[in-house]
């Protein structure tokens, strides 16, 4: 069957723009594994698009500050059926915190041992509009694994994101999330 000009024009942007939809993308790991290091699994708890980057900390940021290098671009929507993957997230094996579907989370390697300031750009329900930026700082332990989960208090249409952030432990088969108490929230810069 021979495609026309007129429907190739039209199917292509729909084409470009669904597989930024549906695939989801691990940064490259900011470390290499013969440095001390942690894994972090991020993770969304509702359906949402992310862009989490590693920050130079400072007592107050704005959106627009610079970043150090990007960790992770990630989209979530349980209503859509990827046919094709083209770039999937990516699985270092860490334990599985609960049955959550594959595509709500991804996996990355980082240094350890000194503080991690991470910005998340977060677009809520994958609503291009309602964006939402959350700085974090933690120092994640070597050899630890930690979740770093994306949460909606105000509800999956609410347009606020909230960053939790645990430890994952297991002992006898068992997994279980340990909140990290020493997480500094920044908030953004008034004035």
């Amino acid at each position: 069957m021979k495609c026309s000009r007129e429907w190739s024009t039209f199917l292509l942007p729909i084409f470009t723009a669904g597989i930024g939809l549906i695939s989801g993308c691990a940064g490259q790991p900011t470390t290499s594994a013969d440095v001390p290091n942690s894994r972090i699994s991020f993770r969304f708890e509702a359906p949402g698009t992310q862009r989490i980057f590693e920050v130079q900390s400072s007592d107050c940021f704005l959106p627009s500050d610079p970043t150090i290098q990007p960790i992770m671009d990630m989209s979530y929507d349980p209503n859509i059926t990827t046919l094709i993957r083209f770039s999937g997230p990516r699985r270092l094996g860490m334990p599985v915190t609960g049955e959550y579907p594959e595509q709500s989370y991804a996996e990355t390697r980082v240094a350890a041992g000194h503080p991690l300031a991470l910005r998340f750009r977060v677009f809520v329900g994958n609503n291009i509009y309602a964006q939402s930026y959350q700085e974090v700082v933690f120092t994640p332990r070597a050899g630890a694994d930690y979740e770093v989960l994306t949460t909606y208090p105000d509800g999956p249409r609410g347009e606020k994101a909230a960053i939790q952030i645990a430890q994952i432990t297991q002992q006898d088969q068992h997994v279980k999330l340990v909140p990290v108490t020493d997480v500094t929230i920044i908030p953004t810069c008034s004035g």
